[in-house]
């Protein structure tokens, strides 16, 4: 035995097992992006999927699987708590507008929309900045003219 062919042997073995191992781990990971991507399921199955989802929507969702149903005695009583609370939003005389509230809330109203303009400024100028000018074309100086 020739222990230099010996060793050319070993390292062709060896090559072609990385090779084969490079094609069997690129086939893997294939197979697992496949696994994990949930659109090919869809793709392949849609109406299962469909009625997965409801499922699944459905077992997550307890509290509308039980539909309130209050007697009568509770309606009667909610009602006549209603109306007291209308009787007693009807009797109470409507607050007057001082002068000074009026001034108020027309100077924050001032106030509020200059800082919305303001703001508006700011965004378009920061948004102007960035954006792409057109080329412009180059100005040739005119000779002046005789008028």
């Amino acid at each position: 035995m020739d222990p230099a062919g010996d060793g050319e042997k070993i390292r062709r073995e060896m090559r072609e097992l990385r090779e084969e191992f490079d094609s069997d781990v690129q086939q893997i990971v294939a197979q697992a992006r496949t696994l994990t991507d949930w659109r090919s399921y869809v793709r392949a199955r849609p109406w299962l999927c469909a009625g997965a989802a409801v499922a699944a929507g459905y077992v997550l969702t307890p509290g509308l699987r039980r539909a309130a149903r209050p007697d009568l005695a509770e309606l009667r009583k909610l009602l006549d708590e209603g109306k007291q609370l209308l009787a007693a939003h009807a009797a109470s005389p409507p607050a007057k507008a001082t002068t000074a509230t009026s001034l108020l809330t027309v100077v924050l109203g001032i106030a509020a929309r200059s800082l919305v303009q303001r703001g508006l400024m700011v965004v378009a100028d920061r948004l102007s900045a960035h954006a792409p000018r057109p080329p412009q074309p180059a100005v040739s100086p005119q000779p002046d003219s005789p008028t």
